[in-house]
């Protein structure tokens, strides 16, 4: 089999091009070299930790490296790149999610008797200043009084709220928020915690953008001028309620910004929602309640989101989990009209085997990767990178991946060697998980195609033993042949 050539489009220019695309195959003796530099690489893991690598040069068709090329392992967060690679191929890169606030009666006199629908349509990167402009636009109608109630309509998605494999210990925390078709602002809180007037007096919690939507239950005290500052902050589990412990120094600069996950995510949106009407001078009298649109409601207001092809790169280079399975479920609804996460993995699975990949090995659970229960080869992987360089949507794709030693979750590694700069690729970590499968072009101008999955490494994941740190000399090999 003779794959497609692509090269990430910084790195084509010119005659550079026509040297790749004569590219001698690398000598024996740099493929031999090549091959225990990636052997000594893999033997820092010692003897309990399992590796499965693939690299491939497209343009000769040619596996330059295998090893357990076939066997299921944890991708983390390489589960994204099959999610965004479905979805630009499923959906196009055009694909726009809808917003829309609807009225289930007329308008008469700047009174809506009846209730007033925030309808999410899916968008996973609606935020505050979104959801003001719509309330603008209900402002700009003419509404001044609803005296129904503000329903929250979230149910082009299922209501499973978590993914299926996901760790209870990490609901509080920002990378676990809860998945709804109505979601703003990631779906978190954040929480700012300022000393109080003097030794001894109970610290001053603030939550932004909604006060009123968590409860605070704060111990953490003022500590003496100069003292260390210690402030946990973490959610209830399946409440929405924040308990703030530890101490600051009387006098020390607040602690900002710590994020909280939401707990049934559609009510936060209608409570800021319901907020920024009030600010507006439309009062709703009623409950905030989830609730289908009723039958023959009318449009009030829309929002469109950016592109998908916009969301995507702020899914690949941070790595965004809602995203991600904000997308998952959007396939199942599109393709299979059922907004569920299963329904949305069955598209994705579905999606590889009719491109040609070996789906016997492959899971998918969630589309983030942060289950326990996704399971990929790097053959499927590596094969799915290579389909992808060869699709109309390639330059996007390949443009959302973190880029070594410049941003992304690749912006502080790889940095002073020739990898630098010229990676492309998808990181994933999970707790004794790494994994790191993307593109990158050799020193003699030849594009590869790499993928590296780690699970059940007892080692840490950072540092110069880590896990990371073998990837990293893994591509900087790549790099330098």
């Amino acid at each position: 089999m003779r794959y497609g050539l692509y090269l990430p489009e910084a790195r084509v220019r010119g005659a550079v091009l026509g040297v790749l695309l004569l590219a001698a195959p690398v000598a024996a003796a740099a493929q031999d070299a090549l091959t225990a530099r990636i052997d000594a690489a893999l033997l820092r893991m010692g003897p309990h930790a399992t590796a499965a690598v693939r690299v491939l040069a497209p343009s000769r068709g040619a596996v330059l490296y295998e090893r357990n090329p076939d066997l299921s392992l944890n991708p983390a967060s390489n589960e994204k790149l099959l999610t965004s690679a479905a979805a630009l191929a499923k959906l196009g890169p055009e694909y726009r999610f809808s917003t829309r606030v609807l009225a289930s009666a007329p308008v008469k006199d700047g009174v809506l008797r009846g209730d007033l629908t925030l309808q999410g349509g899916g968008d996973p990167v609606l935020t505050t200043e979104h959801l003001a402009a719509l309330a603008d636009r209900v402002h700009a109608a003419g509404i001044r009084r609803v005296t129904g109630k503000l329903l929250a309509d979230d149910y082009r998605y299922d209501a499973e709220r978590l993914g299926n494999g996901w760790n209870s210990d990490d609901e509080p925390f920002y990378y676990s928020a809860q998945i709804s078709a109505l979601s703003v602002n990631r779906n978190v809180l954040t929480v700012d915690v300022s000393p109080g007037p003097e030794p001894g007096a109970p610290v001053i919690v603030g939550v932004q953008p909604v006060p009123d939507h968590m409860k605070i239950l704060s111990s953490a005290v003022t500590g003496a001028p100069g003292s260390q500052t210690r402030i946990d902050v973490t959610r209830q589990r399946a409440r929405n309620e924040v308990r703030v412990t530890g101490s600051i120094a009387a006098g020390a600069q607040p602690v900002m910004g710590e994020r909280v996950t939401v707990e049934e995510p559609q009510l936060y949106a209608a409570a800021l929602f319901r907020h920024l009407l009030a600010e507006r001078g439309v009062r709703v009298e009623g409950p905030t309640e989830r609730g289908k649109t009723a039958d023959g409601a009318a449009v009030i207001a829309a929002h469109e989101s950016e592109p998908l092809s916009s969301i995507v790169a702020r899914l690949n280079k941070p790595s965004d989990n809602l995203i991600a399975e904000m997308l998952l479920k959007e396939l199942g609804y599109a393709v299979k009209q059922s907004g569920s996460a299963s329904a949305g993995g069955d598209v994705i699975e579905g999606w590889l085997k009719d491109i040609g990949i070996d789906t016997g090995g492959v899971r998918v659970r969630d589309g983030s990767g942060l289950s326990r229960l996704d399971l990929v080869t790097a053959r499927a992987v590596s094969e799915l990178l290579i389909h992808a360089s060869k699709q109309p949507w390639k330059d996007v794709f390949v443009a959302s991946l973190p880029i070594g030693g410049v941003d992304g979750t690749l912006r502080n590694r790889m940095k002073g060697t020739p990898a630098e700069k010229n990676v492309r690729a998808k990181t994933g970590t999970l707790t004794h998980v790494t994994a790191l499968s993307g593109y990158v072009t050799t020193a003699s101008g030849e594009p590869l195609v790499f993928s590296i999955l780690i699970n059940n490494y007892p080692g840490p994941s950072t540092g110069p033993m880590g896990s990371k740190r073998i990837e990293d000399l893994i591509a900087t090999a790549l790099a330098e042949l």
